[in-house]
């Protein structure tokens, strides 16, 4: 879990770097219990520009999002990244601490 908890922080952080100019990014981490299962929640949000049609024409898709939810996917978890209404973008992810079956 850490190792995918590590990996896609630091995507978020190189986007936020890389494409977003954002001069603050937060990241919240937590474990909460769910029907007796625990759960690992991860947010990262900056203040940058965000995406607009500009920059998405400008520069090909990366796979940073597509990989990080594909990692979010195989965990069995949910995943949802975009735009913020007045600028910057958000990253929410929410998966098992524990792969099913493990005790």
């Amino acid at each position: 879990t850490s190792a995918h908890v590590y990996r896609i922080v630091q995507e978020a952080l190189t986007n936020a770097t890389k494409h977003a100019c954002a001069q603050t990014v937060v990241v919240n981490l937590s474990e909460h219990d769910e029907h007796l299962q625990k759960y690992v929640r991860l947010s990262v949000v900056d203040d940058g520009i965000g995406r607009t049609t500009e920059i998405d024409m400008a520069k090909p898709p990366g796979s940073g999002l597509i990989g990080m939810r594909e990692r979010v996917t195989a965990l069995r978890g949910k995943f949802s990244a975009g735009p913020l209404p007045h600028g910057g973008f958000a990253l929410h992810v929410e998966f098992p601490s524990r792969p099913h079956g493990a005790g």
